[in-house]
């Protein structure tokens, strides 16, 4: 995940819990322990912050899709709208749903 990516997060509330062995980036983009950091979730953290709207990952040919249903959208016959989200890897797919999700 590059710094820009986890900057999002933490500008749109992402827990932001340092713990021992974690990675973290710097607002130069350097990765360390600081106090100034934006955290680097894992896939797990990342998923469980999408919470129940979170609907399942999968693998593309040349990417991964992560999806969520989104029950405060009209229904269209009778079906839940569903968000998707796509990029390189698993966290970084997640990582843009939960920032769709927020928004």
């Amino acid at each position: 995940m590059n710094y820009e990516l986890a900057k999002q997060l933490k500008d749109l509330g992402f827990p932001q819990h340092l713990e021992r062995g974690k990675l973290v980036f710097t607002d130069d983009g350097e990765i360390i322990k600081s106090s100034d950091y934006s955290l680097v979730p894992t896939l797990e953290e990342l998923i469980e912050a999408c919470g129940e709207e979170f609907h399942g990952l999968r693998k593309g040919k040349d990417e991964w899709f992560a999806d969520a249903r989104k029950p405060f959208v009209k229904p269209y016959k009778g079906k839940r709208w569903k968000l998707t989200r796509s990029d390189k890897t698993p966290k970084e797919a997640v990582a843009k749903l939960w920032i769709a999700l927020q928004t």
